[in-house]
């Protein structure tokens, strides 16, 4: 999507709980072994324990605002977004976590899928906004504590170590910080069901379960699925901002946080070589923040003070639900 409409991300923050879980805590406990631990996809990640979603959700929404200089009923549009178990008390958590954060008088949406959710409602809320010029300023949030998972967050921890937290980002008409360019969407339902394809990634596996050929066939289709919709994604965005992947106003590629082991393998084989170049892997003393790791990237990118004003940052993000999207933002007003 062109983004034609003057629409600029003016702030967002992370909020993280104050714990840290290390992965040598897992190993000393029992709950991982050597070799597990070895191949752990981070040191450390955020842990909440009994911190609620909401509690974590209305700090980063709240953060967001008082950065963009906003108040509460001023918020024209309110996205929000999970992956896990979000507790019995929240039966609908956009709405009720846009009333604790203050905010009234506008259509609060809830965005459920695996790690792309919260691109995915950034998308939404962008799409609402060129649509209907009375919306003048979205805040997108996310939120996820996986403290309750039925297994130790480090024993599954090969492609991201999950991170309890929250994120915000405030989309606002006019000039700001970044411009949006483009923003394009896309996927494949088959990555999902190929990565996965024996369980559900919040279950664990199932006592006796060996990969089988069938299993590396579809984790070889999902791949296959992963880059054809990388790259048909990346490539959209990059043709609606008006840009190429070695345009040299390209300054920065975010993906999601993800193991630097991982990215060094995958993200040569998912991105256009000029685009890998300009990769900067943010996440190592984070985590994989559950659906915020682009809004997260976003707020890093606000505290750059050497942002060159005539560049431009790509962002990407994806998840094990499938699905894709690229955001192009302009380093500075246009």
């Amino acid at each position: 999507m062109r983004v034609d409409a003057p629409l600029s991300i003016t702030s967002a923050s992370v909020w993280l709980p104050p714990d840290r879980y290390h992965v040598e805590e897992a190993l000393a406990s029992g709950a991982v072994t050597e070799t597990q631990a070895r191949r752990a996809a981070g040191p450390v990640a955020a842990y909440a324990g009994d911190t609620s979603v909401e509690e974590m959700a209305v700090s980063a929404a709240q953060d967001t605002l008082k950065l963009g200089d906003v108040t509460a009923d001023e918020v024209s549009l309110f996205h929000y977004a999970w992956s896990y178990d979000q507790g019995e008390h929240l039966w609908s958590p956009a709405h009720q976590i846009a009333q604790a954060s203050g905010i009234t008088a506008c259509a609060s949406v809830g965005f459920c899928e695996m790690s792309n959710a919260g691109a995915t409602a950034l998308h939404a809320a962008a799409s609402s906004m060129m649509l209907e010029p009375h919306l003048d300023r979205a805040l997108i949030a996310t939120s996820d504590n996986f403290s309750t998972l039925p297994y130790d967050r480090w024993a599954n921890s090969l492609v991201n170590i999950l991170s309890d937290g929250a994120t915000a980002a405030l989309l606002t008409r006019g000039a700001g910080p970044l411009p949006v360019m483009a923003v394009a969407s896309g996927g494949d339902p088959l990555i999902g069901g190929g990565l996965v394809a024996h369980r559900h990634p919040f279950q664990p596996s199932r006592p006796g379960h060996k990969v089988s050929r069938e299993d590396w066939h579809a984790a070889a289709q999902a791949f296959t699925a992963v880059r054809a919709a990388i790259t048909d994604t990346v490539t959209t965005a990059l043709d609606h901002a008006g840009l190429e992947p070695a345009d040299p106003r390209i300054r920065a590629v975010l993906t999601p946080r993800m193991s630097a082991a991982l990215a060094a393998k995958t993200l040569p084989r998912l991105l256009p070589e000029p685009l890998y170049q300009r990769h900067i892997l943010l996440g190592q003393d984070t985590g994989h923040i559950g659906t915020g790791d682009l809004l997260a990237n976003l707020a890093w990118l606000l505290e750059r003070p050497d942002l060159t004003p005539d560049g431009y940052t790509v962002l990407l993000s994806f998840g094990f639900g499938g699905n894709i999207t690229c955001l192009v933002v302009a380093n500075g007003p246009r």
